[in-house]
């Protein structure tokens, strides 16, 4: 915090489910005596929180296309905000040579990102929605947030992830 209010770019890495969980890790690493202060400080200083997850890729010389719902239920579709009829991408169990027989290639980042750009009175907000309740921080003008649910849809929509997987990871956010 003090290099942050002296100038400096600070970049950290801190373990937390989510961009929002990330504030409150933070907070739970200053002294009781000074967690005010330090929650105010963090509140003026913090421009942007990412939090990010791997997810494996399908492999693009051996996945297959199905329709979305051959491999889906109604939920799943209205969940990924899919048509029944789209095309999606699915695992090929036996895979190729250039994925060594998995069907997967690489990973893909799933990311849960808080963008923070407030003005001056809208960090004096932020500081009080650190003070009570995290989840209206998105609430707070200047505050953008891009979920990690929005991103695995258009990674399912791109043809990187197969949906089913795209539904677990949605469950566990």
């Amino acid at each position: 915090l003090k290099a942050a209010e002296s100038g400096h770019t600070v970049l950290t890495t801190v373990h937390a489910d989510t961009a929002v969980q990330t504030i409150e890790r933070l907070r739970s690493f200053m002294p009781v005596e000074r967690e005010k202060s330090s929650t105010y400080t963090l509140s003026q200083q913090i421009s942007c929180i990412m939090n990010q997850r791997l997810i494996k890729t399908l492999c693009q010389g051996c996945s297959r296309q199905s329709r979305a719902n051959a491999v889906l239920t109604d939920e799943q579709l209205h969940i990924l905000k899919l048509e029944p009829d789209a095309k999606v991408k699915v695992l090929n169990p036996n895979g190729c040579d250039i994925c060594n027989r998995s069907g997967y290639l690489g990973r893909a980042l799933l990311l849960d990102s808080l963008l923070l750009d407030c003005k001056h009175h809208d960090r004096n907000t932020l500081y009080d929605v650190m003070q009570t309740n995290l989840n209206d921080v998105l609430t707070v003008p200047g505050v953008s947030f891009y979920s990690r649910a929005e991103n695995i849809m258009g990674l399912v929509h791109e043809g990187l992830i197969e949906p089913r997987a795209a539904i677990s990871q949605m469950e566990m956010a």
